[in-house]
C-alpha cells in the first residue's frame, strides 16, 4: 500500500520531492518509533547516518531548485484547428 502510494503522488509532485521524501522516510520513522515509545533513542552511527542523508537530500533539492524550468508545452499536445475545424494535416477533428 505505501508503494503504491508513492506511484500515486508522482500525479501531483516532481520526482524529486518523492524521492526525497522516500530518502527520508527511515530517518523520521526512528524518531516517531521513539516518540511513541516503541524503539530507543539510537546509537552515534544513526545519527551519522541520518545527518549524511538529511544533508545529501538537501543539497540534491536545493540543487534542482537552482535548474527547474518550466516549459508551457500545451501547444505540442493540443492541435490548432483552422477555420474549417480541420486539424493540421488536413484531417478533421473528431
Amino acid at each position: 500500500v505505501g508503494t503504491l502510494g508513492y506511484i500515486a503522488v508522482l500525479k501531483y509532485f516532481d520526482p524529486i520531492v518523492v524521492s526525497t521524501i522516500m530518502l527520508m522516510e527511515p530517518v523520521v520513522g526512528v524518531f516517531i518509533g521513539v516518540w511513541v515509545g516503541v524503539d530507543t533513542m539510537p546509537g552515534v552511527v544513526t545519527w551519522v547516518g541520518d545527518a549524511i542523508v538529511t544533508i545529501g537530500s538537501g543539497m540534491v533539492v536545493y540543487a534542482g531548485a537552482k535548474k527547474t524550468e518550466s516549459i508551457d508545452a500545451t501547444k505540442a499536445v493540443r492541435p490548432r484547428l483552422d477555420g474549417n475545424n480541420n486539424a493540421p494535416g488536413g484531417m478533421a477533428e473528431m
